[in-house]
């Protein structure tokens, strides 16, 4: 994101994959929501949905993420048109 530099002016679209995809899942989510940015829900982030009641790493995600990000991150659509 430092290379891109977007501006307020550009629309930036995140493909999903949030979550699994490197060392800081939380807080890629956090910098995604905070910056307002737009994304699509990829299949690792509904493995999250769907596991955050039973599996422990995703209990833990869930308890580092507020209950905004949390129903934000729920909300997702699976395409923008």
């Amino acid at each position: 994101m430092e290379t891109l530099a977007p501006t307020p002016e550009d629309r930036v679209i995140f493909l999903g994959d949030l979550i699994n995809k490197g060392p800081d899942s939380v807080g890629v989510v956090r910098y995604v929501y905070e910056h307002g940015y737009e994304c699509v829900l990829g299949n690792n982030d509904l493995f999250y949905i769907k596991g955050y009641e039973t599996s422990p790493k995703y209990q833990e995600y869930h308890s580092r993420l507020s209950p905004e990000i949390h129903n934000w991150l729920v909300s997702l659509p699976s395409y923008i048109e």
